[in-house]
């Protein structure tokens, strides 16, 4: 005799099969529909190793303490700028070039080496097109995923800028709670503007490598 959990069980094995297979079916494209990637050749590109973020003496401006939490707690001690531009970047030796939004202009964008107890700040300028037309918007918020950072250095969705100007985030690298076992290893940081999620990754809108704290 099935019981109410019997019942449950069933339905809930069923579930995707009732609800999901016609759908995930009627989705399928039929034979000579889907369209067909052009052939490359495989294994013929070495990886890409990013250039090595390089600090410069002063930014100018100078930064302002005042639009920063904890500035004097925490008083930057290396200072970095990047522009965010469009640029041509070939993804393979068998496929044309493409144009790409990214940070100082190449994808992967550059690393940044950072140490714990060694505060910075990152300029970020937006230098892509002002009158661009088509896929993408030249509006960012460059996020820093998974740090530790104050919430006007954090690149939060709604807090982006636009192009011809430029940002300063504040990277403590404290530990979270002042506890070395939050620390983090290799971090990666993105566009994070509000509502342009899969135009950014689309177009390789400001896709970086990463971050690398020690």
């Amino acid at each position: 005799m099935l019981t109410r959990r019997d019942l449950m069980k069933l339905g809930l094995m069923s579930f995707p099969v009732l609800n999901w297979g016609p759908s995930v079916a009627l989705a399928r494209p039929k034979s000579g529909d889907a369209a067909t990637s052009p052939p490359t050749r495989p294994f013929v590109v070495e990886l890409p190793i990013p250039p090595v973020a390089q600090a410069v003496q002063t930014l100018d401006p100078a930064p302002g303490p005042a639009a920063h939490q904890r500035f004097f707690d925490f008083p930057p001690r290396l200072f970095y700028e990047t522009h965010q531009k469009e640029a041509k970047h070939s993804f393979h030796p068998d496929l044309p070039e493409n144009l790409i939004w990214g940070f100082d202009g190449i994808f992967p964008g550059p690393t940044f080496h950072a140490r714990y107890g060694e505060p910075i700040i990152v300029r970020f300028h937006n230098d892509l097109p002002a009158n661009h037309v088509g896929f993408g918007i030249p509006e960012t918020s460059t996020h820093l995923h998974n740090a530790h950072a104050a919430s006007e250095s954090d690149g939060f969705p709604t807090d982006f800028f636009f192009s011809g100007q430029c940002k300063d985030n504040h990277y403590p690298n404290i530990y979270a709670g002042g506890d070395p076992r939050e620390a983090l290893g290799t971090l990666w940081y993105h566009d994070h503007r509000v509502d342009f999620t899969t135009q950014t990754f689309t177009r390789v809108l400001l896709v970086s490598t990463s971050f690398s704290m020690s």
